[in-house]
């Protein structure tokens, strides 16, 4: 059986930093939960609304006022839909 090249007590250290970067890297995930969520959720609307950019692109439409047709048409959809189905449950 092969020796460890580290001492015991130095193979401890290493193993107890290991496991504090750990905790401290799992502490700092769960402090910055919120923003992580919001970053995902925005990463993935942009996502989903590239293609119609892109597509506006391609009719010379300037990619600021693409981005702005897109959110205006997305939030007049939503809202339409609400304003149609709310009165249904009221």
């Amino acid at each position: 059986m092969k020796n460890s090249p580290l001492s015991p007590t130095r193979q401890f250290i290493v193993n107890v930093m290991i496991v504090l970067v750990a905790v401290l890297i799992v502490w700092l995930v769960y402090i910055l939960r919120d923003f992580i969520g919001l970053f995902l959720f925005s990463c993935f609307f942009a996502l989903l609304l590239a293609p119609f950019v892109i597509r506006l692109k391609k009719w010379k439409i300037p990619d600021v006022l693409g981005i702005l047709m897109t959110f205006f048409s997305v939030f007049l959809i939503v809202s339409l839909f609400l304003v149609s189905i709310i009165p249904v449950f009221i």
